[in-house]
């Protein structure tokens, strides 16, 4: 069995054992009342809720080792097969250059490339729930929640978006009101920048990328002093080589429907898991595969210019092989 799968059945039992014990609780909240007046004996054994909630961060502790040991085993195997050895790190080859020295479809980078640095970086900023922060839109409607999940699907996708779709004012969930980080998530997972950070990003190559303004209100309706800016990512480039990459998992759509080409990235990233062409040293210096959505892609100028300014501690950064 698959540590995927064994993670999976493990957050199945504890959801379950989360929903009975605030059955236990007889909370009105998320309608578990509702659930107590219906089924008045689960109540009466809260030790069956205590149980299954222990399934199940069992079983998500035992589908991490597993993931981990089926790496170590790839790995090894790798290591010990001829042709299969680990690639070393690429170089830099030479681009045609215009009379004035620059590439014909990149902007000067900030700083010079390292030979020893890896050319390329990504990280899965929009699934990160460590940088969430407690705020969303002003309507808390199945309308207004809908509309912010279909934005999010085309933010992580790298798709433009008008300056319209985004909520014009968001209000906190929590009071008081909490901080915000320079790099922050809010609602339906929709990243936000300080705006400092934003003058910092604005110095690169974002392609079609920019920053959307908005205001902010405390639980009460109130206005808040904070100026961060929704980030429109809005770049895509088809670079992606998904069989020289380890641990993508492939789309399987239902139904059999002939949809695009899709992978989503393993749950446990490492370094040089994916491979791009070198077609990726050209153009944004941020960006979105096509064909893998929620993982943003920055070029190694764009790391330098963030540790730079004092942010390299900013994303969970994995470097990225180019072929």
């Amino acid at each position: 069995m698959s540590g995927y799968l064994l993670r999976n059945i493990g957050g199945i039992f504890l959801a379950f054992g989360v929903i009975w014990f605030g059955v236990v609780l007889d909370t009105y909240r998320f309608g578990l009342k509702r659930l107590n007046d219906l089924f008045p004996q689960l109540a009466e054994h809260p030790s069956g809720a205590y149980i299954l909630m222990s399934i199940g961060v069992g079983l998500l502790i035992a589908g991490d080792i597993k993931d981990r040991m089926d790496r170590r085993v790839t790995a090894s195997k790798e290591s010990n097969t001829p042709g299969l050895a680990e690639p070393s790190r690429p170089t830099r080859k030479a681009v045609p250059t215009s009379q004035d020295g620059r590439t014909p479809k990149q902007r000067p980078r900030p700083t010079g490339a390292v030979p020893d640095r890896p050319l390329v970086w990504c990280s899965r900023i929009f699934v990160n729930h460590e940088l969430f922060t407690a705020y969303a839109g002003p309507q808390d409607t199945p309308e207004a929640r809908k509309s912010e999940t279909r934005l999010f699907g085309y933010l992580e996708r790298g798709m433009p978006l008008a300056a319209e779709e985004f909520p014009k004012r968001v209000r906190a969930m929590d009071s008081p009101a909490p901080k915000l980080k320079p790099f922050t998530k809010i609602s339906g997972r929709l990243p936000m920048v300080s705006e400092d950070l934003a003058a910092c990003l604005a110095r690169l190559d974002l392609g079609d990328g920019s920053f959307v303004p908005t205001a902010f209100e405390d639980e009460a309706g109130k206005p808040l002093p904070h100026r961060h800016l929704f980030w429109n990512i809005a770049s895509q480039k088809k670079v992606l080589l998904p069989h020289e990459c380890r641990g993508l998992i492939k789309h399987n759509p239902r139904h059999n429907r002939k949809v695009a080409e899709q992978w989503y990235p393993p749950d446990m990233m490492q370094d040089d898991d994916f491979a791009v062409s070198e077609a990726a040293l050209i153009g944004a210096d941020i960006w979105v595969d096509f064909i893998l959505p929620s993982v943003v892609f920055f070029s190694d100028g764009c790391k330098q210019h963030l540790e730079a300014a004092g942010y390299g501690d900013l994303f969970p950064w994995h470097s990225v092989r180019v072929i």
